[in-house]
């Protein structure tokens, strides 16, 4: 999802990731916002990259929330950090989720 507006330099602030393979950006902040917005609510996923062409560096934990921050969402910033959090809990052995579907919390049990 690309804008193609004219818009100040200060739209393409540097580099996105440290890791990134492209010089400069051409995606602009808003942009790059719908972007990772958009990858996030329809996949439900943290394995977000640069959508810069020929990029395709996986932004980490950090530089997702930075984005997400950048545009005031909180409630998007809070859904994704719940997300996060929830997939690393589910990666521990010793943690279980509620048997009941109308509950979404789970615990850590000796022994898994």
């Amino acid at each position: 999802m690309v804008c193609y507006e004219d818009k100040d330099l200060n739209e393409f602030d540097g580099l996105i990731t440290r890791n990134c393979q492209h010089l400069n950006r051409s995606l602009c902040n808003s942009c790059l916002f719908q972007h990772v917005q958009k990858v996030f609510e329809i996949t439900f996923t943290d394995d977000i990259y640069c959508p810069e062409l020929d990029c395709n560096v996986k932004f980490d934990y950090d530089t997702v929330r930075k984005i997400l921050l950048s545009n005031g969402n909180n409630k998007l910033v809070e859904s994704y950090d719940r997300y996060v959090c929830y997939r690393q809990l589910e990666q521990m052995d010793e943690f279980i989720w509620c048997s009941n579907v109308l509950c979404n919390v789970g615990q850590l049990n000796e022994g898994g």
